[in-house]
C-alpha cells in the first residue's frame, strides 16, 4: 500500500499521562479504555500510542492521553510530546483496518531521515481519524 507522507507541526509541548501496556500488542484496547474512561474531560484532545524499541529488541508501547489541569500528581506516567515538525501518514476509517497503522510506520521508518531510538507517535483524533508519525531531528 503506496502512503503519502505530509509534515505536520506541534506548536507547543503537549503533556500527556500514559499507561504502559505490558502485553503489546494484546493489551492496547484494554488499556485504551481505562484511559477513556479515566480521562473522558480531554477525549475532544484525542489519544496517543507512543512507540519505540528497547536494546532487547522488545516494543514498549504507551498508551496516552493529554493531562488534565486537575489530574493529581503521580496517579499514572508522564510524557511530555515535544513540539516541533512530524513527519505524518494520516490514515482514514483506521479502525476497519487496523493493520494500516503498523503498515504506515513501516513506510515512515524507511525515511532516512528517521533516526533509531525515534518514538513512533500515533495521535487517535477520531475513531475515523489517525495520524502515524514520528519527530524529525533538529537539525545542527
Amino acid at each position: 500500500m503506496g502512503f503519502k507522507t505530509s509534515l505536520f507541526e506541534i506548536r507547543d509541548d503537549i503533556q500527556l499521562v500514559c499507561i504502559t501496556v505490558t502485553s503489546f500488542p494484546e493489551g492496547i484496547g484494554e488499556v485504551f479504555k481505562k484511559l477513556e474512561h479515566e480521562f473522558s474531560e480531554t477525549a475532544a484532545e484525542g489519544y496517543y500510542g507512543i512507540s519505540w524499541m528497547a536494546d532487547d529488541g522488545q516494543i514498549i508501547y504507551k498508551a496516552a492521553a493529554v493531562k488534565p489541569e486537575s489530574y493529581p500528581e503521580n496517579t499514572y506516567e508522564s510524557y511530555e510530546l515535544k513540539k516541533g515538525t512530524y513527519l505524518a501518514v494520516t490514515i482514514e476509517n483506521w479502525m476497519q483496518n487496523l493493520l494500516q497503522i503498523t503498515e504506515a510506520f513501516r513506510f515512515l521508518m524507511k525515511d532516512e531521515r528517521f533516526r533509531n531510538g525515534s518514538h513512533c507517535i500515533e495521535w487517535y483524533k477520531s475513531d475515523e481519524l489517525v495520524y502515524c508519525m514520528f519527530r524529525l531531528q533538529d537539525i545542527k
